[in-house]
């Protein structure tokens, strides 16, 4: 049984692969067809779709292999029973919360994602500084992390931004 499941996880895991493939084939399609003024119609929401089933394809490898990212620190000082007890806890509360906020109006979604990520941002603002963190600032003022490999940096620093002025976007959309 073990075999079979993780066979059918590693399945999943390629087409949530290929599923991104698709994503960048949308994206690339819906640029290219702007710049050659013409129109494909549907490829924002097929997009959405590869990226959502992107996301659900690779969520049982994710959790087999353990590599979902979350947040360790209370978790890495519990014991067996009790860390089990929370990491149960917590993905029911997601899924909870999840359940709850599916029949939300969008601008009210919008209005609740631009809430979390300015707390996220003031929470990670208001940190104490870290040893790792400090050396790498070090490492970036030597120009280390101008080229590709300080892409991760660049994102990790500027995506909350990116996000909440795409969120705002939303907000002043129309219906």
């Amino acid at each position: 049984m073990r075999r079979a499941l993780d066979t059918l996880y590693d399945g999943a895991a390629w087409l949530a692969g290929l599923a991104l493939v698709g994503v960048l084939l949308m994206v690339l399609l819906s640029i290219v067809s702007r710049q050659l003024h013409f129109h494909v119609p549907g490829t924002d929401a097929y997009a959405g779709y590869l990226m959502a089933a992107a996301g659900f394809l690779a969520l049982a490898h994710t959790f087999k292999r353990g590599e979902h990212i979350r947040v360790t620190l209370l978790l890495a000082r519990l014991g067996g029973g009790w860390r089990r007890a929370l990491e149960i806890w917590s993905l029911a509360a997601g899924t909870a919360l999840a359940v709850v906020l599916a029949p939300v109006p969008r601008r009210v979604a919008v209005g609740l994602g631009l809430v979390v990520v300015t707390a996220l941002v003031l929470l990670v603002a208001r940190a104490p500084v870290d040893p790792y963190f400090a050396l790498s600032l070090q490492r970036w003022e030597q120009g280390r992390f101008i080229r590709f490999h300080g892409l991760a940096q660049w994102i990790g620093w500027f995506w909350p931004y990116v996000a909440l002025v795409w969120l705002l976007h939303r907000l002043a959309a129309r219906e």
